[in-house]
């Protein structure tokens, strides 16, 4: 079938005749658009055994929830699966392959689930996680000539189980924080890494600091060589483990903790052999976790601070959220601060737990808390804190951006004479003016700009900027209708890595 489908209604598009029999090759081409040989933006969709080739994309799944892509043979694309903002899809028994982009790629979605599939020579990456979170990636066999065979940016709380990882010469292992996403709490075991922990990269600066779980987090009844064990595990690593001795035969490496290319994470339980000599004794676990306890807030004019306790269940894995109604995350936090709230405006947290093995507690623990009333349209800052006009002071340690963050649209921030420290963050139409002599230093190395303006109609006067480090001193971010006058930037750097006094990128129709 030559043609490009949208599926946009509830469907199951099925081949009777299997995959080899029925093929959908795009008219689109492989050249980069938003169109897939089969585009699914609809919710409760299932497509099993088809052949799909020729697209940008050749499974596109698109702000849907709910859809199944079962035993698809795909190739030949850019991408090969690509899941976007979207929750609750599985793509199962599948074989994306010799695709010019990536195997499959879940970006912006979460709870969803990769199950064996087999991903292979694809020339940008064989899996990637991109900003996905709470999603299963389980008993893969993924193998690679000339890229990762597995990318994590922004990606959390995703488990990585019982695959098998391998590269040729060309190759790579894997890659943690691709193009500077960090990633963390993502947790690895019982997978068969055919190379070393230094063909683990951590790229980016920052990223040997996070955390991520190379052994399962709870101790698992398995049986290995005829006997039975409880204990925890960790994954097979093949150019290191015939260096390990095993001698009480449990099939973990006595006292030995394996450091994943040289940063702070370990697998703490590498295995003697492969994952196919390990046998994992599930029962059936159909026992939510018990809820959370002692939910309560705190409230600011456009924020909420939510805390809780979250159950001891061992098998607790996360606490869903909905603000109104609408889902939030899953966290393993104890604590949730929403910001950009409106003021005088009640908002209700709603919540749910959730194990390891998928059940939830339907138990809601609710709570609704009211934000105060905004004084003024005005607000004032010192070195000190900030206030609205006729309000309460608020002590701050970062008095401007304090009040930024607290003002609403169109608001007017005054700031008094005196030094203020660190990077300013306008994200919002504000009129933010001077009083006297007011000088902001940014010297922290780990800011890269002095003022960063990245709403439209944002004035900005009488203020002396002092830069040491970064690279811009003001930077107009995609903004328009801004408005900068009387400001001094003084670039003091002596390293000479400041680069622009003011720097207007993508920006147009502002006034300097």
């Amino acid at each position: 079938y030559d043609e490009a489908i949208i599926v946009d209604e509830e469907v199951t598009i099925r081949s009777e005749y299997g995959y080899e029999n029925t093929i959908i090759r795009s008219i689109s081409g492989e050249e980069e658009n938003d169109l897939g040989a089969i585009t699914i933006n609809s919710d409760n969709v299932t497509i099993e055994n088809l052949t799909v080739t020729n697209g940008s994309i050749g499974i596109y799944i698109y702000n849907a929830t709910n859809v199944t892509i079962d035993g698809c043979n795909i190739s030949l694309n850019l991408d090969g699966i690509r899941v976007y903002n979207s929750s609750d899809c599985s793509i199962t028994n599948c074989h994306s392959h010799n695709n010019s982009g990536r195997g499959v790629r879940l970006c912006r979605s979460y709870n969803c689930r990769v199950l064996n599939c087999i991903f292979g020579y694809n020339e940008d990456n064989e899996i990637t996680l991109n900003t996905t979170k709470h999603s299963l990636i389980e008993n893969n066999t993924v193998y690679t000539n000339n890229s990762y065979t597995l990318c994590l940016s922004n990606a959390k709380y995703n488990i990585i189980v019982n695959n098998s990882f391998s590269y040729d010469t060309l190759g790579n292992g894997i890659c943690i924080a691709y193009d500077g996403g960090y990633s963390e709490e993502n947790t690895f075991y019982l997978n068969n890494f055919n190379f070393s922990a230094d063909s683990i990269l951590m790229q980016g600066p920052g990223q040997s600091d996070r955390h991520n779980n190379w052994n399962s987090t709870n101790p698992l009844n398995y049986t290995y060589n005829g006997s039975s064990y409880y204990g925890h595990l960790g994954n097979y690593w093949s150019e290191q483990s015939e260096e390990w001795k095993d001698s009480d035969g449990d099939g973990v490496a006595d006292e030995t903790s394996y450091p994943i290319n040289g940063t702070n994470n370990v697998d703490h339980y590498p295995l003697m052999e492969t994952k196919d000599f390990y046998t994992i004794n599930n029962e059936e676990d159909t026992i939510p976790p018990e809820s959370i306890s002692n939910l309560s807030h705190t409230v600011g004019m456009t924020w909420i601070n939510w805390t809780w306790d979250n159950p001891d269940d061992e098998d607790f894995y996360c606490v869903e959220l909905y603000i109104n109604g609408t889902y939030e995350s899953c966290t393993t936090g104890e604590y949730l601060n929403k910001t950009g709230l409106q003021p005088s405006t009640e908002y209700t947290l709603s919540t749910r737990t959730r194990d390891i093995a998928g059940n939830y507690n339907e138990t809601w623990v609710n709570d609704t808390a009211t934000t105060e009333n905004q004084p003024s349209d005005v607000l004032y800052v010192n070195t000190s804190g900030w206030w609205f006009s006729n309000g309460l002071f608020h002590p701050s340690s970062t008095p401007i951006q304090s009040a930024i963050d607290n003002a609403l649209d169109n608001c007017s921030i005054f700031i008094y004479n005196g030094s203020y420290n660190g990077s300013i963050l306008v994200d919002k139409r504000l009129n933010i003016t001077g009083m006297g002599n007011v000088t902001i230093t940014v010297s922290d190395p780990s800011e890269d700009y002095g003022i960063k303006l990245t709403d439209d109609h944002i004035s900005l006067g009488h203020i002396r900027l002092n830069v040491s480090v970064g690279y811009r001193g003001i930077w107009l971010d995609y903004v328009s209708n801004c408005r900068i006058f009387n400001v001094t930037v003084n670039i003091n750097s002596t390293e000479g890595d400041t680069r622009d006094g003011i720097y207007l990128d993508n920006s147009q129709d502002n006034i300097i």
